[in-house]
C-alpha cells in the first residue's frame, strides 16, 4: 500500500490505489491519508510550484480570496489589514 502523505490525496477510495496526487491550487492537505483538500482561507494561498501540506501568507502588500493559488497586490493607497 502507498502511504498518502500530507499535500496528497487518495485518488479514489480503493485503498491500493496507485497514485496520490497534489492537492489542487489553493487547497491544501496537513494530514496524511485523506481523500479530500481543504481549501486555503482568505489571506493565504498555495500555488503549482509549493508544497500542498499548509497554505503560505501573502507577502506584506498583498492580499487573497480564499482558495487562492497567487496574492494580488493591494490597490494605491491601501493596505492589507492584518488578520493574523
Amino acid at each position: 500500500h502507498r502511504i498518502i502523505t500530507a499535500g496528497t490525496k487518495r485518488a479514489s477510495s480503493d485503498s491500493a490505489a496507485a497514485t496520490c496526487p497534489s492537492c489542487n491550487n489553493g487547497n491544501f492537505q496537513g494530514t496524511q491519508g485523506q481523500t479530500v483538500c481543504d481549501s486555503c482561507t482568505a489571506g493565504l494561498f498555495t500555488d503549482a510550484n509549493g508544497d500542498k501540506a499548509s497554505c503560505s501568507n501573502c507577502a506584506p502588500g498583498k492580499y487573497s480570496a480564499a482558495a487562492a493559488n497567487v496574492c494580488t497586490d493591494c490597490e494605491a493607497g491601501k493596505k492589507r489589514k492584518n488578520i493574523f
